[in-house]
């Protein structure tokens, strides 16, 4: 038998037939007399619930967080105690001592009875008789509930709705809105509905076409099937009364509001839920639904989980389970139409439809397209204002792919440079061919594993741990590459943008961009390297730190720290001029690059490298978008590959090869320290004035103008000047350094819109047409709130667990389940949905 109320119960402890008090000796006689005084009170009849279990069905662990916490309450009467009499209770509350808890004399020996109340509770007791009366435990756990976030419809309503939406009606609906949000949804909850599905989209119009023919419009739609508009008092009245039947009266708090976006949402508030609800044009038959669709069905399912085996995320992967979300949203939408004598799913179907078609549309053909379906405007402008929230610019769809897309196309492709051809001369074999054991050593030095794949989608470990005739295969494959001129396409990748630690999120500039290759040009890339890098090691200065074998960042911060050391100790001043190139490894010219490695390293190597940088083509996708944005870049080389960051240090080298011929003009004895792209000319010369600072820009103007020149601009040049000075104060003992810092200003453009927009709306459609479409609910944990379950029917990890099934909460619409199976068959037969309909559904 299924209860349709659960309710814990309440464990009281039968009282003690004698209580007694042990104070501890600095306790004075009248303090103890208040503790006894107010100790009886709390144990009268008005607080029984002190003895049992605290009223709530959370776990232990979750119910002492909500336990209050008190600040410390001095006693002041001076009447009855003196100066020198302290009660302990005047500590604060964690520190109270255990003497003031009660015991039960049994015999010659003394038990300490359970502690069952927090110390804060227990703090009270030893209070002075006039204080006013306590709070109940229930007011109690709601006073230290934390607040909730907003529902996520109403977060992400526009600011400036109702300025825009004048405007657009005033301009003959020909107007993209801008809409303007005071905060930003999350993120994996707006990336995750922004590729909307197409794949029920044929029974969405089925649906609006069927009801089409019957209605003739939505208008008598809404009319005939929704009842009349309800005010404010009377959608009140109309919760209260379906509260109380579902005898929620006690857990429910119900809010109306005219702000959201949707008829209504389900919420927690201070350890309450909160049903919202959308106080305008709301009509009387849709009222019912929405209370069948939020309470009927979503706040009972969480009721019932919380008792249920399969409740974590964990127990459902483990079982199998699918998704609650799309069956129960379908299942919520059935139930809104329940009992209706024409129970069409038209909003359903127009949401589905409208959420996949503002992923195509700008809102102003959105609006369009809706009015072969709806004619009213105000209705059109609700579900396109609801398919288009969290964005800021509404003129087209994927705003935020496509501004990333351009950013990235910027900033890897110059139209003014020519594109690297794959080969040159005719086709030949390479001098020192490519060897199996070249291929074995790559391999083995691929990427660690669980790393994502480039365009091919061939993971790393595939051929790394495969057969030993892979590496054979691969060789005769790259071999046959240059001995026929014969391109094999692996130069493709996925742009991904990062985001930069520490910095800010919305500026496209703060996005690092990581190519992911494919893993035959990782083996090539591999190959390569491991010939070039003692030519390249040979080639580059000994100041170079970066990428080099035996160094690392620790050079360069004990050469900071010894000069600051000298600066101090042999009173030396030191002018330090440092450049911090942006986007270093992105401004390459692969032309002059090439004409740079002529000297350095050999023919085949040359010819591997050109064959690497040339047709790159790269396509950019975000997580849930709809498009992708290809191009081929002709600049730069990929982050992401092993042999960048050799190829830009190289780069870089030849660039300061030519800083150096104009460092005579000003400098004597400089130093340079260098790590990758930071670079650091180090002078003890004066070559600068400490109170003219002419001499500072021109060095700075030269420096940015040499760099410039080669497609590699600074992004900030700057002048440190260390010199030693008189210590005015401790802190002045210790660095003994005057600074002055000087910087350009950096440049930053931003994101005009917000990281895509939060349509659920399709599940409900998807939901349902499962549910039509077996007749009998699809997930455990529905068929046990449907109350056919049997122990046959459970599987043998929750077997253990079946008691926990009579505490199943069930609606009262779904008590006598042969009219329920008739009204979804009825739903199903309304709407045309018929079995060689349903069919088609996956």
């Amino acid at each position: 038998m299924f209860y349709r109320r659960y309710r814990h119960s309440v464990n009281l402890m039968g009282r003690p037939d004698s209580i007694s008090y042990a104070f501890p000796p600095s306790a004075s006689s009248s303090a103890q007399s208040v503790t006894l005084v107010n100790m009886q009170q709390y144990q009268s009849a008005n607080h029984h619930a002190s003895y049992g279990a605290p009223l709530t069905d959370r776990p232990r662990k979750k119910r002492k967080k909500r336990l209050i916490v008190k600040q410390q309450r001095p006693y002041n009467d001076s009447s009855k105690l003196s100066s020198n009499h302290v009660l302990p209770c005047q500590r604060s509350v964690s520190s109270l001592s255990d003497s003031f808890l009660p015991t039960k004399q049994t015999g010659s020996k003394t038990k300490r009875l359970p502690r069952l109340m927090s110390p804060s509770r227990l703090d009270e007791l030893a209070a002075p008789a006039n204080r006013q009366n306590m709070l109940s435990m229930s007011l109690v756990v709601q006073s230290n509930e934390k607040k909730k976030k907003l529902p996520l419809l109403v977060a992400i309503k526009p600011e400036n709705e109702r300025s825009e939406r004048e405007r657009f009606m005033r301009a003959s609906f020909n107007y993209n809105p801008y809409f303007v949000y005071r905060g930003v949804a999350d993120e994996d909850v707006m990336d995750r509905f922004r590729d909307p599905s197409d794949k029920y989209l044929p029974h969405a119009i089925l649906i609006m076409e069927r009801a089409i023919s019957h209605f003739g419009s939505y208008e008598n739609f809404e009319e005939i099937t929704g009842g009349k508009i309800l005010n404010r008092s009377q959608i009140y009245a109309l919760v209260k009364r379906y509260i109380s039947r579902e005898e929620l009266e006690e857990e429910v708090v119900v809010n109306l509001s005219e702000d959201l976006l949707s008829r209504g949402s389900m919420t927690r508030s201070k350890g309450k839920a909160v049903l919202s609800v959308r106080s305008v044009n709301l009509r009387e038959h849709w009222a019912e639904g929405l209370l069948r669709h939020e309470l009927g069905t979503h706040y009972l399912r969480s009721c019932n989980n919380r008792h249920h085996p399969w409740n974590s995320n964990r127990v459902r992967r483990d079982l199998g389970m699918e998704p609650m979300n799309p069956t129960e949203e379908g299942l919520a939408s059935l139930h809104s139409v329940l009992f209706r004598e024409k129970p069409f799913l038209w909003r359903a179907a127009l949401l589905y439809y409208t959420t996949f078609m503002a992923s195509k549309l700008s809102f102003k053909e959105l609006f369009s397209d809706l009015e072969k379906f709806v004619y009213s405007p105000n209705v059109r402008w609700d579900y396109c204002l609801r398919a288009k929230r969290g964005q800021v610019d509404t003129s087209r769809p994927d705003e935020i792919q496509t501004v990333i897309g351009k950013h990235f196309k910027d900033k890897f492709r110059d139209d003014q440079i020519n594109d690297l051809e794959h080969f040159q001369g005719d086709a030949r074999d390479l001098n020192n061919p490519k060897t199996t054991n070249e291929v074995e050593k790559a391999l083995a030095r691929l990427n660690n594993n669980n790393r994502a794949s480039g365009e091919d989608g061939i993971p790393g470990e595939l051929i790394k741990y495969g057969s030993d005739i892979l590496a054979k295969v691969i060789c005769n494959i790259l071999n046959r590459v240059f001995s026929e001129n014969d391109d094999i396409n692996i130069n493709g990748g996925k742009v991904r943008g990062l985001q930069k630690p520490g910095k800010a999120k919305g500026p496209v500039t703060n996005l690092r961009p990581i190519t992911l290759l494919n893993t035959l040009r990782k083996v090539l890339s591999l190959i390569v390297l491991n010939r070039t890098k003692h030519d390249i090691n040979e080639y580059l200065s000994p100041s170079q730190s970066g990428f080099r074998k035996g160094r690392s960042t620790s050079d360069i911060v004990w050469s900071h720290r010894w000069l600051v050391s000298k600066t101090y100790a042999e009173n030396i001043d030191f002018f330090i001029t440092g450049i911090d190139m942006s986007s270093a490894f992105d401004t390459i010219d692969r032309h002059l690059l090439l004409n740079i490695l002529k000297n350095i390293i050999r023919e085949d190597e040359q010819r591997i490298i050109r064959y690497l940088l040339s047709n790159t083509e790269l396509s950019t996708k975000l997580k849930g978008s709809s498009k992708t944005e290809s191009f081929k870049s002709n600049i730069g080389t990929p982050q992401g590959d092993s042999l960048s960051p050799f190829l830009f240090v190289v780069y870089l080298e030849h660039v300061l090869k030519n800083i150096r011929k104009i460092e005579t003009l000003y400098t004597q004895n400089t130093l340079e320290l260098e790590y990758a792209d930071d670079v650091y000319f180090v002078s003890t010369t004066d070559f600068v004035s400490t109170t003219d600072f002419v001499d500072v820009e021109t060095i700075q103007k030269e420096l940015a103008s040499r760099l410039q020149a080669i497609n590699t601009p600074p992004n900030v040049v700057m002048t440190k000047y260390f010199r030693r000075r008189e210590a005015n104060n401790e802190a002045d003992q210790k660095h003994g350094l005057w600074l002055h810092y000087d910087e350009t200003s950096r440049v930053t453009t931003t994101i005009t819109g917000q990281l895509g927009s939060f349509c659920k709306d399709q599940v409900y459609l998807e939901g349902l047409l499962q549910l039509l479409k077996r007749r009998r609910v699809l997930d455990f944990h529905l068929l046990v709130r449907l109350g056919k379950v049997s122990f046959e029917d459970v599987d043998r990890q929750c077997v253990t667990e079946i008691a926990q099934l009579s505490k199943t909460r069930i609606p009262w619409f779904m008590e006598d389940l042969t009219v329920y199976h008739k009204q979804l068959d009825h739903i199903a037969y309304t709407n045309g949905l018929t079995n060689d309909v349903l069919s088609s559904v996956d």
